[in-house]
Protein backbone atom coordinates (compact mmCIF):
# COMPACT_ATOMS: atom_id res chain seq x y z
CA UNK A 1 0.00 0.00 0.00
CA UNK A 2 1.52 3.33 -1.08
CA UNK A 3 0.78 6.60 0.73
CA UNK A 4 1.76 9.81 -1.12
CA UNK A 5 3.02 12.72 0.99
CA UNK A 6 3.92 15.58 -1.34
CA UNK A 7 6.29 14.14 -3.93
CA UNK A 8 7.29 11.30 -1.61
CA UNK A 9 5.66 7.84 -1.82
CA UNK A 10 5.93 5.74 1.33
CA UNK A 11 4.96 2.06 1.49
CA UNK A 12 2.68 1.42 4.46
CA UNK A 13 2.36 -2.18 5.64
CA UNK A 14 -1.06 -3.60 6.43
CA UNK A 15 -1.03 -5.73 9.59
CA UNK A 16 -3.54 -7.92 11.37
CA UNK A 17 -3.47 -10.28 14.34
CA UNK A 18 -4.55 -13.92 14.29
CA UNK A 19 -5.72 -15.38 17.61
CA UNK A 20 -7.12 -18.81 18.40
CA UNK A 21 -8.22 -21.07 21.25
CA UNK A 22 -8.83 -18.40 23.89
CA UNK A 23 -10.97 -20.88 25.86
CA UNK A 24 -12.51 -18.32 28.21
CA UNK A 25 -9.16 -17.03 29.49
CA UNK A 26 -10.01 -13.36 30.01
CA UNK A 27 -6.69 -12.47 31.65
CA UNK A 28 -4.77 -13.86 28.67
CA UNK A 29 -6.84 -12.11 26.00
CA UNK A 30 -6.63 -8.82 27.91
CA UNK A 31 -2.82 -9.03 27.87
CA UNK A 32 -2.81 -9.84 24.15
CA UNK A 33 -5.07 -6.89 23.35
CA UNK A 34 -2.78 -4.60 25.32
CA UNK A 35 0.17 -5.90 23.29
CA UNK A 36 -1.75 -5.21 20.08
CA UNK A 37 -2.56 -1.69 21.22
CA UNK A 38 1.13 -0.96 21.75
CA UNK A 39 1.81 -2.13 18.19
CA UNK A 40 -1.08 -0.15 16.75
CA UNK A 41 -2.80 -3.25 15.36
CA UNK A 42 -6.60 -3.02 15.25
CA UNK A 43 -7.57 -5.78 12.82
CA UNK A 44 -8.16 -9.04 14.73
CA UNK A 45 -9.26 -12.48 13.51
CA UNK A 46 -10.15 -15.22 16.01
CA UNK A 47 -9.93 -18.78 14.66
CA UNK A 48 -12.43 -20.43 17.00
CA UNK A 49 -12.65 -22.05 20.43
CA UNK A 50 -13.44 -18.87 22.31
CA UNK A 51 -15.76 -20.68 24.74
CA UNK A 52 -14.72 -22.27 28.04
CA UNK A 53 -13.93 -21.47 31.65
CA UNK A 54 -13.58 -19.32 33.53
CA UNK A 55 -14.71 -16.02 31.93
CA UNK A 56 -16.04 -16.80 28.47
CA UNK A 57 -18.79 -14.16 28.58
CA UNK A 58 -16.28 -11.41 29.33
CA UNK A 59 -14.04 -12.73 26.54
CA UNK A 60 -16.85 -12.62 23.96
CA UNK A 61 -17.87 -9.13 25.05
CA UNK A 62 -14.28 -7.88 24.83
CA UNK A 63 -13.86 -9.31 21.33
CA UNK A 64 -17.12 -7.70 20.22
CA UNK A 65 -16.03 -4.34 21.63
CA UNK A 66 -12.73 -4.65 19.75
CA UNK A 67 -14.61 -5.50 16.52
CA UNK A 68 -12.82 -8.82 16.17
CA UNK A 69 -13.77 -11.08 13.28
CA UNK A 70 -14.65 -14.55 14.58
CA UNK A 71 -15.33 -18.09 13.39
CA UNK A 72 -16.55 -21.15 15.26
CA UNK A 73 -14.35 -23.92 16.65
CA UNK A 74 -15.25 -27.34 17.99
CA UNK A 75 -16.18 -25.75 21.34
CA UNK A 76 -18.73 -23.52 19.62
CA UNK A 77 -19.89 -26.50 17.55
CA UNK A 78 -20.95 -28.29 20.74
CA UNK A 79 -22.90 -25.19 21.81
CA UNK A 80 -24.67 -25.22 18.44
CA UNK A 81 -25.52 -28.90 18.73
CA UNK A 82 -26.89 -28.46 22.23
CA UNK A 83 -28.95 -25.48 21.08
CA UNK A 84 -30.39 -27.60 18.26
CA UNK A 85 -31.14 -30.64 20.48
CA UNK A 86 -28.62 -32.73 18.51
CA UNK A 87 -26.89 -34.22 21.56
CA UNK A 88 -28.93 -37.00 23.28
CA UNK A 89 -29.42 -36.46 27.02
CA UNK A 90 -27.76 -39.79 27.85
CA UNK A 91 -24.62 -38.56 26.06
CA UNK A 92 -24.78 -35.03 27.44
CA UNK A 93 -24.95 -36.31 31.02
CA UNK A 94 -21.88 -38.56 30.80
CA UNK A 95 -18.84 -37.75 32.99
CA UNK A 96 -16.72 -36.85 29.96
CA UNK A 97 -19.20 -34.07 29.08
CA UNK A 98 -18.94 -32.33 32.47
CA UNK A 99 -16.82 -29.43 31.18
CA UNK A 100 -19.14 -29.03 28.19
CA UNK A 101 -22.14 -28.80 30.51
CA UNK A 102 -20.47 -26.08 32.57
CA UNK A 103 -19.56 -24.16 29.42
CA UNK A 104 -23.07 -24.31 28.00
CA UNK A 105 -24.85 -23.45 31.24
CA UNK A 106 -22.48 -20.55 31.98
CA UNK A 107 -22.66 -18.97 28.52
CA UNK A 108 -24.98 -15.98 28.20
CA UNK A 109 -27.87 -16.43 25.79
CA UNK A 110 -26.72 -13.53 23.60
CA UNK A 111 -23.41 -15.29 23.04
CA UNK A 112 -25.13 -18.61 22.32
CA UNK A 113 -27.13 -16.74 19.68
CA UNK A 114 -23.97 -15.14 18.26
CA UNK A 115 -22.40 -18.57 17.83
CA UNK A 116 -25.38 -19.65 15.71
CA UNK A 117 -24.44 -17.05 13.10
CA UNK A 118 -20.65 -17.43 13.07
CA UNK A 119 -19.21 -19.26 10.01
CA UNK A 120 -16.91 -22.27 10.16
CA UNK A 121 -14.40 -20.54 7.84
CA UNK A 122 -13.67 -17.06 6.57
CA UNK A 123 -11.68 -15.60 3.71
CA UNK A 124 -10.01 -12.30 4.62
CA UNK A 125 -9.82 -9.94 1.66
CA UNK A 126 -8.03 -6.71 2.48
CA UNK A 127 -7.59 -4.16 -0.31
CA UNK A 128 -4.40 -4.51 -2.36
CA UNK A 129 -3.45 -7.83 -0.68
CA UNK A 130 -3.92 -11.52 -1.46
CA UNK A 131 -6.78 -13.34 0.31
CA UNK A 132 -6.24 -15.38 3.48
CA UNK A 133 -8.34 -18.39 4.51
CA UNK A 134 -9.05 -18.88 8.23
CA UNK A 135 -10.27 -22.20 9.67
CA UNK A 136 -10.26 -23.78 13.11
CA UNK A 137 -9.41 -27.39 12.34
CA UNK A 138 -8.80 -27.95 8.64
CA UNK A 139 -10.36 -26.61 5.41
CA UNK A 140 -12.46 -29.70 4.72
CA UNK A 141 -13.49 -30.41 8.31
CA UNK A 142 -17.11 -29.52 9.12
CA UNK A 143 -16.79 -30.52 12.79
CA UNK A 144 -13.89 -28.06 13.41
CA UNK A 145 -11.95 -30.82 15.17
CA UNK A 146 -9.37 -32.09 12.66
CA UNK A 147 -5.99 -30.63 13.56
CA UNK A 148 -3.35 -29.88 10.93
CA UNK A 149 0.10 -31.25 11.79
CA UNK A 150 3.24 -29.61 10.36
CA UNK A 151 4.94 -33.01 10.64
CA UNK A 152 3.87 -36.44 11.85
CA UNK A 153 6.95 -38.12 13.31
CA UNK A 154 7.70 -36.24 16.53
CA UNK A 155 6.58 -37.73 19.83
CA UNK A 156 4.09 -34.91 20.32
CA UNK A 157 2.55 -35.38 16.87
CA UNK A 158 2.30 -39.14 17.36
CA UNK A 159 0.53 -38.60 20.69
CA UNK A 160 -1.90 -36.20 19.04
CA UNK A 161 -2.65 -38.71 16.30
CA UNK A 162 -3.50 -41.40 18.85
CA UNK A 163 -6.19 -39.28 20.50
CA UNK A 164 -7.45 -36.74 17.96
CA UNK A 165 -8.31 -36.51 14.28
CA UNK A 166 -5.43 -35.03 12.31
CA UNK A 167 -4.47 -34.13 8.73
CA UNK A 168 -1.09 -33.39 7.21
CA UNK A 169 -0.05 -30.18 5.50
CA UNK A 170 -0.26 -31.38 1.92
CA UNK A 171 -3.72 -32.80 2.47
CA UNK A 172 -4.83 -29.53 4.02
CA UNK A 173 -3.72 -27.25 1.20
CA UNK A 174 -5.44 -29.42 -1.42
CA UNK A 175 -8.71 -27.78 -0.41
CA UNK A 176 -7.75 -24.12 -0.72
CA UNK A 177 -6.86 -21.61 -3.43
CA UNK A 178 -5.50 -18.90 -1.14
CA UNK A 179 -1.77 -18.36 -0.55
CA UNK A 180 -2.20 -18.26 3.25
CA UNK A 181 -4.05 -20.68 5.52
CA UNK A 182 -4.56 -19.89 9.22
CA UNK A 183 -5.60 -22.78 11.47
CA UNK A 184 -5.93 -23.45 15.20
CA UNK A 185 -7.18 -26.30 17.38
CA UNK A 186 -3.90 -28.02 18.35
CA UNK A 187 -2.67 -25.17 20.62
CA UNK A 188 0.84 -25.36 19.10
CA UNK A 189 2.30 -22.28 17.34
CA UNK A 190 4.09 -22.95 14.07
CA UNK A 191 4.33 -21.85 10.44
CA UNK A 192 5.46 -23.64 7.34
CA UNK A 193 5.40 -22.93 3.62
CA UNK A 194 4.37 -25.73 1.28
CA UNK A 195 3.99 -25.29 -2.49
CA UNK A 196 3.84 -21.49 -2.11
CA UNK A 197 1.13 -21.73 0.56
CA UNK A 198 1.99 -20.27 3.95
CA UNK A 199 0.24 -22.32 6.66
CA UNK A 200 0.20 -20.80 10.14
CA UNK A 201 -1.08 -21.94 13.51
CA UNK A 202 -0.93 -18.93 15.89
CA UNK A 203 -1.06 -21.24 18.91
CA UNK A 204 -3.43 -20.78 21.82
CA UNK A 205 -4.11 -17.54 23.65
CA UNK A 206 -5.81 -19.19 26.60
CA UNK A 207 -4.30 -22.65 26.93
CA UNK A 208 -0.91 -22.95 25.17
CA UNK A 209 0.60 -26.42 24.86
CA UNK A 210 4.18 -25.76 23.71
CA UNK A 211 5.88 -25.74 27.11
CA UNK A 212 5.43 -21.98 27.60
CA UNK A 213 2.41 -20.67 29.57
CA UNK A 214 2.49 -17.25 27.89
CA UNK A 215 -0.44 -16.37 25.60
CA UNK A 216 0.41 -17.15 21.96
CA UNK A 217 -0.79 -15.31 18.87
CA UNK A 218 0.53 -14.25 15.46
CA UNK A 219 0.90 -10.97 13.56
CA UNK A 220 0.62 -10.92 9.76
CA UNK A 221 2.20 -8.16 7.68
CA UNK A 222 1.63 -7.42 3.99
CA UNK A 223 4.80 -6.07 2.43
CA UNK A 224 6.54 -6.50 -0.94
CA UNK A 225 3.42 -8.19 -2.35
CA UNK A 226 3.32 -11.04 0.15
CA UNK A 227 2.28 -11.96 3.68
CA UNK A 228 4.84 -12.62 6.39
CA UNK A 229 4.15 -13.81 9.94
CA UNK A 230 5.60 -13.13 13.38
CA UNK A 231 4.73 -15.32 16.37
CA UNK A 232 4.35 -13.52 19.68
CA UNK A 233 4.03 -14.75 23.29
CA UNK A 234 2.66 -12.46 26.00
CA UNK A 235 2.95 -12.82 29.76
CA UNK A 236 -0.19 -12.40 31.85
CA UNK A 237 -1.26 -12.80 35.49
CA UNK A 238 -1.38 -16.58 35.97
CA UNK A 239 -2.30 -16.29 39.64
CA UNK A 240 -5.34 -14.16 38.80
CA UNK A 241 -6.31 -16.60 36.06
CA UNK A 242 -6.02 -19.50 38.50
CA UNK A 243 -8.16 -17.74 41.11
CA UNK A 244 -10.87 -16.83 38.59
CA UNK A 245 -10.99 -20.45 37.42
CA UNK A 246 -11.64 -21.61 40.98
CA UNK A 247 -14.22 -18.89 41.67
CA UNK A 248 -16.14 -19.73 38.49
CA UNK A 249 -17.09 -23.18 39.81
CA UNK A 250 -15.70 -24.81 36.66
CA UNK A 251 -13.13 -26.87 38.52
CA UNK A 252 -15.72 -28.21 40.94
CA UNK A 253 -18.30 -29.16 38.31
CA UNK A 254 -16.24 -29.50 35.11
CA UNK A 255 -14.60 -32.83 35.87
CA UNK A 256 -11.26 -34.09 34.61
CA UNK A 257 -11.01 -31.95 31.48
CA UNK A 258 -11.61 -28.77 33.46
CA UNK A 259 -8.87 -29.81 35.88
CA UNK A 260 -6.52 -30.71 33.02
CA UNK A 261 -7.23 -27.38 31.33
CA UNK A 262 -6.45 -25.42 34.49
CA UNK A 263 -3.21 -27.29 35.19
CA UNK A 264 -2.17 -27.09 31.56
CA UNK A 265 -2.55 -23.34 31.22
CA UNK A 266 -0.49 -22.79 34.37
CA UNK A 267 2.56 -24.55 32.92
CA UNK A 268 1.97 -24.50 29.15
CA UNK A 269 1.69 -28.28 28.84
CA UNK A 270 -1.05 -30.29 27.14
CA UNK A 271 -2.38 -32.02 30.25
CA UNK A 272 -5.67 -32.74 28.48
CA UNK A 273 -3.83 -34.79 25.84
CA UNK A 274 -1.92 -36.66 28.55
CA UNK A 275 -5.14 -37.44 30.40
CA UNK A 276 -7.05 -38.57 27.28
CA UNK A 277 -4.09 -40.74 26.24
CA UNK A 278 -4.28 -42.35 29.68
CA UNK A 279 -8.00 -43.00 29.15
CA UNK A 280 -7.15 -44.80 25.90
CA UNK A 281 -4.55 -46.92 27.69
CA UNK A 282 -7.07 -48.02 30.33
CA UNK A 283 -9.66 -48.78 27.68
CA UNK A 284 -7.21 -50.98 25.76
CA UNK A 285 -6.04 -52.78 28.89
CA UNK A 286 -9.39 -54.45 29.48
CA UNK A 287 -12.95 -54.75 28.27
CA UNK A 288 -13.93 -51.24 29.37
CA UNK A 289 -16.27 -48.83 27.66
CA UNK A 290 -14.89 -45.35 27.03
CA UNK A 291 -17.00 -43.90 29.83
CA UNK A 292 -15.79 -46.57 32.28
CA UNK A 293 -12.18 -45.94 31.28
CA UNK A 294 -12.72 -42.20 31.65
CA UNK A 295 -14.10 -42.53 35.16
CA UNK A 296 -11.24 -44.83 36.17
CA UNK A 297 -8.64 -42.47 34.67
CA UNK A 298 -10.08 -39.48 36.52
CA UNK A 299 -9.37 -41.23 39.83
CA UNK A 300 -5.98 -42.75 39.04
CA UNK A 301 -4.29 -40.19 36.76
CA UNK A 302 -1.11 -38.69 38.21
CA UNK A 303 -2.32 -35.09 38.54
CA UNK A 304 0.52 -34.18 40.90
CA UNK A 305 3.16 -34.28 38.18
CA UNK A 306 1.54 -31.26 36.53
CA UNK A 307 1.26 -28.97 39.53
CA UNK A 308 3.53 -25.94 39.49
Amino acid sequence: MLIKIGDLCIEMSLRFAALSDIHGNYHAITAVLQDLQVQGIKKIIVAGDTTGPPMQNQVFQTLIENKATMINGNGESRIQKKNRYQIPSEVWNRPNYAANRWTYNNLDEKHRNLIEFLPDQRILEYKHTSPVRVVHGSPKDKQYAQGILPESTSKDSMNLQQVFKTINLRQAIEYIEESVLICGHTHRPWNQKVDDVLVVNPGSVGNPCNGDPRADYAVFTWSNDEWSVEHRAVEYDLDAAYSSFLKSGALESGGAIAKASLLGRMIGVDVSLAFLSYVKEIQKSGSFSYVEAYESAEKSFDWQQYTR
